[in-house]
């Protein structure tokens, strides 16, 4: 097992848990476990590939530890696509000869080329359903305000994919954004406060579709 393993039993367990469970050979430790920036009540994120596995999730308190567990068929190991993105930083605890890091070195090379871009048609799109979602939660009914957190959580997707990079979540997206976008950022902070202000969605909305930076 990796050192990452050998120094957490708690993951030496899970991994053991997990292989035991599905029989897994190759199993990689991802997100803020992988990159050592772990609070103590962080998941264990962890994908594992096995030739017999079918596409599941496994979700499990181990320990007092949330585990939050992809498990892959084989194939998916040996060509991965843009659907792993989120594991490209991770540590392979256990593999198969070197497939876990050939895995991983596909998975930084699609990361570094970035995503295909939007044809016009669909950035136009996504352009229109935000001026319309805009129009929609000016009525503060229920349907208003369940389109107005509908929004708040579509833009910051929307962000990057209409920007042509990758969106990762938003605990990555929003590392991002506050250190190469910090008036964005900013907006969103503003955005998302519990005093509802309709202006302030209205000034994150025009930096996310009318002002590419």
């Amino acid at each position: 097992m990796a050192t990452a393993c050998m120094s957490d039993p708690v993951l030496a367990e899970i991994v053991v848990l997990l292989q035991e469970t599905y029989n897994t050979p190759t199993v990689i430790l991802y997100g803020s476990r992988a990159r050592g920036n772990q609070t103590a009540t962080s998941d264990y994120d962890i994908a594992c590939f096995g030739i017999d596995c079918k596409p599941v999730r496994h979700a499990q308190i181990h320990n007092g530890a949330y585990i939050d567990a992809w498990i892959y068929p084989q194939e998916k190991l040996e060509n991965p696509d843009k659907s792993l993105l989120h594991i490209r930083d991770g540590v392979v605890i256990t593999q198969e000869s070197t497939l876990g890091d050939k895995c991983l070195e596909k998975i930084n090379l699609l990361y570094r080329q970035g995503p295909e871009p939007l044809p016009q048609w669909e950035i136009e799109v996504k352009r229109v359903w935000i001026d319309k979602m805009l129009d929609r939660i000016t009525n503060l009914d229920t349907e208003g305000q369940y389109r107005r957190v509908w929004l708040l959580f579509e833009l910051l997707e929307n962000y990057f994919a209409l920007r042509n990079l990758w969106y990762l979540g938003p605990k990555e997206s929003f590392a991002w954004l506050k250190d190469n976008d910090l008036n964005v950022y900013q907006a969103f902070d503003d955005a998302l406060a519990s005093d509802y202000d309709l202006e302030r969605i209205k000034r994150l909305a025009f930096l996310v579709k009318d002002n590419p930076s």
